[in-house]
């Protein structure tokens, strides 16, 4: 118990102050990396979701719905293409 009460008063003294300092740095760094590799997934997460509901789902057949029968053109150079008849 001795102990304990003696590490905890050099703790709050002159280096401990300065040890402690560098521990709060070092764990606010690694908190800060982790939650902004947490903000990374979600804005991913959130990315993907946009695609596929708004450009996917809408955009895309609302395109094509325009375009009509121009939206699947073949431009003469890639006429080398295989032509797939369905």
């Amino acid at each position: 118990m001795v102990a304990l009460a003696g590490s905890l008063t050099w703790l709050g003294t002159g280096l401990g102050g300065i040890v402690m300092g560098q521990v709060a740095e070092r764990l606010g760094v690694r908190f800060t990396t982790i939650f902004g590799a947490v903000m990374i997934g979600v804005g991913l997460a959130f990315a993907v979701f946009v695609d596929a509901t708004v450009v996917r789902g809408i955009c895309v057949p609302a395109a094509l719905a325009l375009l009509g029968d121009r939206s699947w053109y073949l431009p003469r150079w890639l006429r080398w293409l295989p032509q797939a008849q369905l």
